[in-house]
């Protein structure tokens, strides 16, 4: 994480978006939100808009996703709402997202494999916006299944940058 620190720091307050890569935040347990508030504060203080894949897990209903966040709000400061978040509707097969995990893990022992409770994402997502930015996020992956990508750029008008 260091590395992205470093590297991004010259371009805060004179780039409008800063990008960090897929999971460039990695879990941290209690810190993980401090950490997310740190930056967002020093991304804030800038007037530029950060954005970075994180582990992610919904406080409400316990769900873990494969989430981007966005980080830098001149409006408020981070706090885990819908609006800066966009959960992967297709997570990497295999990685974090396994599917029929339940049952990989009935027969055992041969196919008692520790796999990965990461959910799905919802097909139509809030808009996500950084700075004068709307943005449709979707990974290469979801890209290439289809109509997803469309249906939520044409659910959110103002889009204007496609991110993936």
């Amino acid at each position: 994480m260091q590395t992205y620190f470093d590297r991004s720091r010259p371009y805060l307050g004179r780039a409008e978006l800063v990008i960090w890569p897929e999971a460039a935040i990695p879990p941290l347990g209690t810190k993980e939100n401090e950490l997310r508030s740190m930056l967002d504060s020093s991304t804030r203080s800038n007037k530029s808009s950060r954005i970075t894949g994180v582990g992610d897990r919904n406080p409400q209903t316990k769900q873990c996703f494969t989430t981007g966040i966005v980080l830098g709000d001149p409006q408020e400061t981070y706090r885990y709402t819908p609006r800066t978040r966009h959960h992967q509707r297709h997570p990497v097969l295999y990685g974090p997202y396994v599917p029929l995990h339940g049952l990989l893990r009935e027969p055992p022992p041969l196919f008692n494999l520790p796999v990965s409770t990461f959910s799905r994402g919802d097909y139509l997502q809030p808009e996500q916006r950084a700075g004068q930015s709307h943005l449709a996020t979707a990974t290469p992956y979801e890209v290439s299944q289809g109509s997803r990508l469309p249906a939520n750029i044409l659910q959110h008008p103002a889009t204007n940058l496609m991110l993936t």
